[in-house]
């Protein structure tokens, strides 16, 4: 099913113009790199206030600030429909495209992964799925017409991979167009920077800290 998107700023600092140029970089990244990986379609278009955006879109709104400092979220509405609030911040379009993309994968916030546990002795958990959220810090970013945009994992990221010394490790397969030394973008296998989040529905609530090692 192609999805549509729609990004709005609320905030006089970012106008219409400025807003264009990340929403083609996003749609690009979406077409070209997300979606084949996610199996998803999505149109993302830029509009200059909300009375613009037909009907079935669903809205990403950029602001001037977020609750408890939050650089973005994505929630769902009274309708039950899928949105997206992010901060204006220095990189807000890193985190736009961080939203974008994690509402694509898991629009009712909800979606879980079975995995075995980073806790010792845990056995099998479920993970919330947060596709960007393992690599968001703004080094792993990449560019697409000449914009940042978040990196993100494939769908093999919980995959259990054996190491070259027999050991059994969970690693991040994520999108990183700076670690393939390539002109385009191609999946790369490599250490998480930070561990995905844990959905608490198992016995034993495990939130882990700290990159994997």
């Amino acid at each position: 099913m192609l999805l549509h998107i729609a990004l709005v700023s609320l905030t006089k600092e970012v106008t219409l113009a400025n807003l264009a140029p990340v929403s083609a970089a996003i749609q690009k990244q979406i077409s070209r790199d997300f979606g084949p990986m996610w199996n998803v379609e999505a149109t993302v278009d830029a509009f200059d206030k909300l009375e613009d955006v037909p009907i079935g879109y669903w809205h990403v709104l950029l602001q001037d600030e977020l609750p408890n400092g939050a650089a973005g979220l994505h929630k769902r509405d009274d309708n039950k429909q899928p949105f997206a609030l992010v901060a204006l911040t220095t990189n807000w379009p890193v985190f736009m495209s961080h939203e974008v993309l994690e509402m694509l994968v898991d629009p009712q916030g909800n979606l879980t992964r079975a995995g075995n546990s980073l806790k010792s002795g845990q056995g099998r958990v479920e993970y919330l799925i947060e596709v960007c959220d393992p690599c968001q810090d703004s080094k792993f970013a990449y560019s697409v017409n000449s914009g940042m945009v978040s990196d993100f994992y494939t769908p093999q990221y919980f995959d259990p991979v054996k190491t070259c010394r027999g050991s059994i490790h969970r690693h991040a397969t994520y999108f990183n167009l700076r670690s393939t030394g390539r002109n385009r973008p191609s999946p790369t296998r490599a250490r998480s920077p930070s561990p995905p989040k844990v959905y608490a529905r198992f016995p034993t609530e495990f939130r882990p800290t700290g990159a994997i090692r």
